[in-house]
């Protein structure tokens, strides 16, 4: 409530019952942690900044393979 929640939907934030992962991308924390707040304590650096960093370091694109003969289920699959 502290972070602009109304008292019900901060209830209902705090007992959802989903994971930290799923919170994250959700409308209840990113009203009440806006990207401006992170951006302004200077905590973290946007991931789109990072990825482009990461994409000119490395081929991304490359092909990975996976070590089976004739695709993921193996042969005659």
């Amino acid at each position: 409530m502290r972070l602009g929640l109304g008292e019900e939907r901060a209830r209902k934030s705090a007992t959802n019952g989903r994971g930290p992962w799923w919170n994250a991308g959700a409308s209840h924390l990113n009203q009440a942690l806006p990207k401006q707040y992170f951006n302004a304590i200077g905590l973290v650096l946007r991931v789109t900044e990072r990825s482009t960093k990461a994409t000119s370091m490395y081929n991304v694109n490359r092909r990975v393979r996976n070590r089976t003969h004739g695709g993921v289920g193996g042969r005659g699959a």
